[in-house]
């Protein structure tokens, strides 16, 4: 891939995540008015799950348009998987990292350096 389109694609990644994030700002009004109240973490679980919904590139856009602004941190290039619910914002999201939902636990790797974890079974 040339330079210029890599270029194009980074600038396209940087704006869809910007439209992200001027889309969940009412779910980021509630979290900081309502930490305001000491009911911070019950409305951040609360977010997380309304966005868990969202399927797709445009739910990865959106959870970490939101992860971004509430958590300790979350790396643009960090994949948030449909379904995929987080209870606390005191979680940092490091590079390359990749979330997903899988059979009723969560599954993550950092896609660029390693392979998935194996799936361990109930016995373990």
């Amino acid at each position: 891939m040339s330079e210029l389109p890599r270029r194009r694609r980074s600038l396209l990644q940087r704006l869809t995540l910007v439209a992200a994030g001027i889309v969940v700002s009412p779910l980021l009004i509630a979290w900081r008015l309502s930490g305001l109240r000491g009911r911070g973490a019950i409305v951040f679980a609360s977010c997380s799950q309304f966005l868990s919904l969202f399927p797709g590139r445009t739910g990865s856009y959106l959870r970490r348009a939101f992860y971004r602004r509430t958590l300790l941190d979350c790396a643009e290039d960090a994949h948030i998987e449909f379904g995929t619910v987080l209870a606390h914002p005191d979680v940092s999201i490091g590079s390359g990292v990749y979330i997903a939902h899988a059979g009723g636990k969560i599954r993550h790797r950092e896609f660029r350096n390693e392979p998935a974890p194996p799936i361990k079974s109930e016995a373990d």
